[in-house]
């Protein structure tokens, strides 16, 4: 059976979202799917809806439908329709909590406890913590060396995980950042601990977003 890649295909899935708006509104004529766009969604800012969106989920068909509905959940929430850019935040907010569950039950086979070590890490609540918190947290699991490694790399992959330069006020979720600032350490370059922050990823979508006009 062929899976399809979503992320080679955007345009299936901006199409998938349209066809339930045509199921909901009871409407067949493509002409009106932009004017629903235009209706129902105002951003402020001059990118196509869906494009922002698209932006902010793993191009999934689960994905693009959960963030969707959290968007109108909100909007209805506060009382209209219409979906603007205040809406982003709690849609964002609800996201990343759906990933996260996602990320323990995708990856418990891999990562014995692992729904106790993303408890462990929500507990640093947004704060930098030390490469030697993490060890303690990993050796109270029995994970050696190259498990807690991979465990790392996971995480990064997943955007729970970021290394952070207290110095610069600097995040960064790319995993080879994190292992060439280790290989520094191990070569004495500096001594200084690598910091961690966890749950990054709406930190990183916010700023993501601010750069395109959108700051909450």
């Amino acid at each position: 059976m062929h899976e399809i890649n979503w992320e080679e295909y955007p345009t299936l899935l901006k199409r998938m979202v349209e066809s339930r708006f045509k199921f909901i509104l009871g409407t067949k004529d493509e002409a009106d799917i932009e004017k629903i766009w235009k209706e129902y969604f105002d951003f402020g800012i001059d990118l196509h809806p869906f494009s922002l969106i698209e932006k902010i989920i793993i191009r999934r068909p689960r994905d693009v439908i959960y963030f969707t509905m959290r968007l109108f959940e909100s909007a209805i929430n506060n009382g209209g329709l219409k979906i603007r850019k205040e809406e982003l935040k709690y849609a964002l907010e609800s996201y990343n909590i759906y990933l996260n569950g996602y990320l323990v039950t995708e990856n418990t086979a891999d990562f014995p406890n692992l729904d106790d070590i993303v408890e462990k890490l929500k507990s640093f609540k947004n704060e930098p913590f030390t490469s030697k918190s993490l060890l303690e947290i990993c050796d109270k699991y029995s994970y050696d060396e190259a498990k807690r490694e991979n465990l790392i790399e996971m995480l990064f992959q997943k955007k729970y995980l970021g290394i952070f330069d207290k110095t610069k006020n600097e995040l960064s979720c790319d995993y080879k950042d994190y292992v060439d600032e280790t290989e520094k350490k191990v070569l004495g370059v500096f001594r200084k601990q690598i910091h961690f922050l966890a749950n990054v990823r709406v930190r990183v979508l916010s700023n993501e977003l601010e750069k395109l006009g959108i700051k909450f």
